[in-house]
């Protein structure tokens, strides 16, 4: 119905922006998830296990995994995913629209990237590029670390679909707080904030743009 509607509305629109409450795409926890599958077997099996009434959810499951579950990478709902994913590419070759995701709930932030596996295209005549912005709410305490420093040692490239790459892109230069350059350069383990402004040419950095636009002042009151 959503892409009915679409195929209908969507017309001399150049940049379609798409909000997901979970990233469509984001680091895989293979590991962790066996793990937390087999303490789910254990706390159903055994309900008196010591401390598993902290550590499951209302659902009998154990809190991390219960997240794991509704993320659109779990492969619960991988093909759901990649099945909508195939229909965006094709919406964006049929309307020739720019396609951006934007997604929050795993408390960092980063970039990644779908675009054409083989024969790659510039940027701009490539039907499959789509960028996911991965920006969490302020509120929200960061993962540590070391679970974001786990996620850049495991794969963060795959081949989903039909001729189409997916990856979480190196995006990161400087930790913000101390300016250092970063090892880790694909997920930041910081609170974080993402606006998006619309550019008439492509001839200023955003940070230029916020700057001289005075937004932070405007929208935030003096830092």
């Amino acid at each position: 119905m959503i892409f009915e509607k679409l195929n209908i509305d969507l017309e001399n629109v150049q940049h379609l922006i798409i909000i997901l409450a979970a990233p469509f795409s984001f680091a895989r926890f293979k590991v962790a998830e066996t793990l937390l599958e087999t303490w789910k077997k254990w706390t159903m099996k055994y309900q008196n296990i010591p401390f598993s009434e902290h550590t499951n959810s209302i659902f009998g499951l154990p809190e991390i995994y219960d997240d794991l579950l509704d993320e659109w990478i779990h492969e619960a709902h991988i093909k759901e995913r990649n099945c909508i994913l195939s229909r965006l590419q094709k919406l964006a070759e049929m309307k020739k629209t720019r396609i951006t995701l934007f997604s929050g709930d795993v408390h960092c932030c980063g970039i990644a990237r779908f675009r054409t596996r083989n024969n790659i295209p510039s940027p701009i005549h490539d039907s499959k590029l789509i960028y996911q912005i991965i920006s969490s709410a302020i509120v929200n305490r960061p993962p540590p670390n070391f679970v974001i420093r786990a996620a850049h040692l495991f794969s963060t490239k795959w081949y989903p679909i039909t001729n189409t790459e997916e990856e979480i892109i190196n995006f990161f230069d400087q930790a913000p707080e101390y300016g250092v350059k970063l090892f880790f350069r694909k997920l930041l383990p910081n609170r974080d904030w993402c606006y998006f402004e619309q550019c008439e040419s492509m001839d200023r950095t955003p940070t230029d743009s916020i700057t001289q636009d005075n937004f932070l002042d405007k929208n935030f009151g003096p830092l």
